[in-house]
């Protein structure tokens, strides 16, 4: 009996002793709590609800966390009190505080939303001024490069400089203007894509009416494009060999112009300067007619008409009317000297084959020129018995046979020729010139 006494005493010491413990601890923690010291509040409160589990310590707890805004826990711990101890006389207000805390974590939450989404609205609007300003000096970077392919000709490069142009800073006038060089190479589909680009973006800008025609012009090209394209295709198709005609055309086909329709006529200018490297002179023994290398000089004006006869090989006969001024002499070496000069109308007759068309084309040329009602001054000094011969008039037909080599630049040729000039001095005196020329013809009507 008195060993149970002892038991009894020793627990109701411990008992008081935790009491007083857990006093020690709510009071520790309601001086945190009324110092505003919140996280301090909460630690000492546990620890008293660890020692007695009283269920006002949940509530202190509780209220601990709401009051440092820590919302979650707080409706945690709220809970937790109105669980121990559900018919207390603070479970009315505890209801009450749970609505509040949940409101304001709601409110908190709503907060916070808006907060992000302003954020990254600054951001965004940051992000896309940023690139607006990249996009802007791309733009101008693809515009000064696009100025420099124009200026040196390559009218493509251009266009697809100011198309990236137009996609960087969607400035419709490049479109436009990648049309124009594109129209300029000429590309026909990117131009006319351009073109239609241009008026989606700007469908009543003040020139959509001048860009609709451009649009209906390279339609036309695109067209006539794909005409050639299929012309092309069915007559490729046709069956090879020596009996295939050079210009069969299927049925389907418009029949072939006559070679007078595929032709072009001009009008133009020939200036040349050379020299006699061989003469016939009736007032010169014959071992003197050649000696050394004279100069002269050579004055065409004319018109013609071109013929494209096979296209194949290129063969373009010609037929002009041209008036016609040589100046050579006729004599040479110490047994004699005289003069040649001729002028007058003639007809030319001129057979032309031309090789590798494009920015330059080079040409060969055969053919003659009959003169006639040439004026021919023959003016002679040795010997001295033969007399002078001025102004003898030809009314017979002169032969002028003419080979050379041309370079087309297209308003100009440049020519090298050789002629043998075969014609009447006078009524009984055959004379004979043969020469190089080098001259400049410039073509003074469009082709």
């Amino acid at each position: 009996m008195r060993v149970v006494w002892i038991v009894v005493g020793m627990l109701l010491c411990a008992s008081i002793a935790s009491a007083d413990t857990a006093a020690a601890h709510y009071k520790q923690g309601k001086a945190f709590f009324d110092a505003k010291q919140y996280d301090q509040a909460v630690a000492e409160y546990q620890a008293a609800y660890a020692i007695d589990k009283l269920p006002a310590h949940l509530y202190n707890v509780a209220r601990a966390y709401h009051l440092a805004v820590n919302l979650k826990l707080a409706l945690e711990y709220y809970q937790k009190y109105l669980e121990a101890d559900p018919k207390s006389s603070r479970a009315a207000e505890v209801r009450g505080l749970v609505v509040d805390a949940t409101q304001q974590l709601a409110d908190a939450e709503n907060k916070r939303k808006l907060d992000d989404a302003a954020k990254a609205k600054a951001l965004a609007d940051q992000q896309a001024k940023a690139e607006q300003e990249r996009k802007r000096t791309t733009a101008e970077s693809h515009v000064k490069l696009a100025d420099a392919y124009g200026r040196a000709g390559e009218w493509a490069r251009k266009g697809d400089e100011l198309r990236a142009a137009a996609a960087d800073d969607d400035d419709p006038v490049h479109l436009r203007d990648a049309g124009e060089a594109y129209a300029k190479q000429p590309d026909h589909a990117k131009a006319r894509d351009a073109y239609l680009a241009y008026l989606d973006k700007l469908p009543r800008a003040s020139d959509s009416d001048a860009i609709r025609d451009k649009i209906a012009t390279e339609t036309r090209a695109l067209e006539e494009e794909a005409k050639q394209a299929a012309k092309a295709k069915q007559v490729a198709a046709l069956p090879t060999g020596p009996g295939r005609p050079l210009y069969y055309l299927p049925p389907d086909l418009p029949p072939r112009p006559p070679a007078w329709a595929r032709g072009w006529s001009g009008f133009g200018v020939k200036v040349a300067a050379g020299g006699a490297i061989g003469t016939r002179n009736p007032f010169k023994p014959v071992g003197s007619q050649s000696e050394g290398l004279v100069p002269g000089a050579a004055l065409d004006l004319g018109v013609y008409r071109r013929f494209t006869v096979i296209e194949q090989l290129d063969i373009r006969p010609q037929i002009g009317a041209v008036y016609r001024t040589v100046g050579f002499d006729g004599a040479m070496g110490m047994a004699g000297a005289g003069k040649l000069k001729r002028s007058g109308p003639s007809i030319t007759l001129p057979l032309i084959f031309a090789f590798n068309r494009g920015l330059v084309s080079f040409q060969i040329e055969l053919g003659a020129t009959l003169a006639i009602l040439v004026n021919n001054d023959v003016e002679v000094m040795d010997p001295p018995s033969l007399g002078n011969f001025n102004g003898l008039p030809s009314n017979k037909l002169n032969t002028d046979i003419v080979g050379g080599i041309f370079m087309d630049l297209g308003k100009a040729t440049i020519q090298i020729e050789y002629h043998r000039d075969l014609s009447d001095a006078a009524s009984d005196f055959k004379t004979s010139i043969q020469s190089l020329q080098f001259g400049v013809a410039i073509r003074l009507t469009k082709r």
